[in-house]
């Protein structure tokens, strides 16, 4: 080309970091008598123009080199990689960076703090009852410790909600939050704590001032998971359905080890009645671990099964469970639907009347009270559940 100076790729390395050196690469080209296509730079100094590709005449051809290509596929897959690994690396260190500016100096209780922390859920009494002992000694340890009162708070709502609706631990789950937030007003678990105290049966389920509630905390924090799960648990029972599966994914997203929100996503389909979804929502419970397929959590599925005309199958499932398990209200509830389902009548009777001696207005019951008014409308019966 008139006036260019060109290289080759191996001239090209040798002077590269030469300073005085100026290149620019022109693409790849074919070479007569050459194996392999070679790599063109122009130098570029003061003076020497770089010469357009197509003005490159002679004993070359321009070719788009299959290994340039796959080059660059590679080096946008690492990119993403990249870029997905440096979010998520964000994400973590602010979540750390805001629980350490929320975390307590004392040594004594983020020990115990953290004890109860990673083992407080809803399925196990004996971790419910070791977590409050825990909380309560890491703020005896440092009253001023507002997080271990807000996850306090969180203990008592489930020992009331999951395990003994009878044992006033929902005002004691409301006070906690509320020194929590006294404590630190800008504290997001305070705000989450106190929405999952005042969201119960009692408090005929506040539903627009809880939501309120769990926006509030995940505006303050966006990186902890509970309140996006815990505000599709709300979304679901209001019926807005897009809404909790949002809410669960963005939980999921934040904790993928958050099991509770991934069962919920995966309840969350039989809340939809459509067939596809029901078929899905099993098959979810088939692949969920046992341990932590609640009651509850079975009677979906037997229910799902019921729904899609699968009666042997939920028959089966049911009877293995009331053996195991012959005055838990949700299997019998559910038994009520099962046996109006196939037209027994006064086995569904004996069994309502039955589940109707119950405490039926507290915790999650209410759960069993629909399952009994699904058996008394499968009956044709006017008459409803009435709770005591």
């Amino acid at each position: 080309v008139p006036g260019s100076v060109l290289i080759a790729h191996a001239v090209q390395v040798e002077i590269k970091n030469k300073s005085e050196c100026k290149l620019a690469s022109l693409g790849y080209f074919e070479f007569k008598h050459v194996e392999k296509p070679m790599e063109v730079f122009a130098v570029i100094n003061d003076g020497l123009p770089k010469p357009a590709k197509n003005s490159i005449k002679g004993k070359v051809k321009e070719i788009n080199s299959p290994n340039k290509k796959l080059i660059l596929i590679a080096a946008l897959v690492i990119a993403c990689v990249a870029s997905l690994l440096f979010y998520k690396y964000s994400l973590a260190n602010n979540a750390k960076e805001l629980l350490a500016k929320d975390m307590t100096q004392n040594r004594v209780a983020y020990e115990w703090y953290t004890k109860a922390k990673y083992r407080l859920t809803p399925e196990n009494k004996e971790d419910v009852d070791s977590c409050i002992l825990f909380l309560q000694k890491a703020i005896t340890a440092d009253s001023s410790f507002a997080l271990a009162y807000a996850e306090l708070s969180r203990a008592y709502s489930i020992k009331n909600y999951f395990i003994d609706p009878k044992g006033g631990y929902g005002e004691k789950a409301f006070v906690e939050a509320e020194k929590a937030l006294y404590l630190n007003p800008n504290l997001a678990e305070g705000y989450y704590a106190r929405a999952y105290s005042t969201w119960t049966f009692e408090n005929k389920f506040p539903h627009e001032k809880v939501i309120r509630e769990y926006k509030k905390a995940i505006s303050l924090n966006p990186y902890i998971d509970e309140p996006y799960h815990q505000l599709a648990v709300v979304y679901l029972h209001v019926g807005l359905m897009d809404k909790a599966f949002e809410e669960n994914k963005k939980a999921i997203e934040v904790n993928p080890d958050n099991s509770f929100s991934v069962l919920d996503l995966v309840s969350s389909h039989y809340f939809t009645w459509k067939k596809t979804d029901l078929e899905e929502c099993i098959e979810g419970f088939k692949k969920t671990p046992v341990h932590i397929l609640s009651p509850f959590r079975i009677t979906q599925w037997v229910s799902a099964l019921i729904s899609l005309g699968r009666l042997n199958e939920a028959e089966t499932m049911l009877s293995e469970k009331i053996k195991k398990d012959s005055s838990n209200l949700f299997f019998n509830s559910i038994y009520a639907v099962l046996l109006a389902k196939k037209g027994d009548k006064l086995g569904a009777l004996k069994i309502i009347q039955s589940c109707e001696q119950k405490e039926l207005n507290k915790g999650h019951q209410h759960h069993a009270v629909y399952y009994l008014a699904q058996a008394y409308a499968l009956l044709g019966e006017k008459e409803k559940p009435s709770p005591n």
